[in-house]
């Protein structure tokens, strides 16, 4: 009769590396995208930050922005004393403090 003294065989130690590698396939590919689900849940707030900077800017100018210069740093048209130039007195108007990074492209690197 032949007595163990208590080791893995390669075979066990093969099946336990099996069990790992199987395990490890399924739970890292929902890891690898995180940061790409991060990004476009950024770009989705960053849209919607916009979108509501140029409705700001639509309701106070009746029109809407031709860049986005605009936006950042806006400069009354009217200053002449009627009302829509009254109604701006705190001018200029900042809609939106900076415009968002572009999280998809590096334009350094072009």
């Amino acid at each position: 009769m032949c007595r163990r003294n208590g080791g893995l065989t390669l075979i066990e130690l093969l099946v336990v590396l099996l069990v790992i590698l199987t395990l490890a396939l399924i739970a890292i590919p929902p890891f690898l995208n995180a940061r790409l689900r991060a990004d476009v849940a950024r770009v989705n707030q960053d849209l919607q930050y916009l979108e509501s900077a140029i409705e700001f800017y639509y309701l106070d100018h009746k029109r809407y922005p031709e860049s986005s210069d605009d936006l950042v740093l806006s400069q009354s048209k009217s200053g002449n004393g009627d009302s829509e130039g009254l109604l701006r007195l705190t001018t200029p108007v900042k809609y939106i403090d900076h415009l968002p990074e572009d999280r998809f492209h590096d334009w350094r690197l072009l």
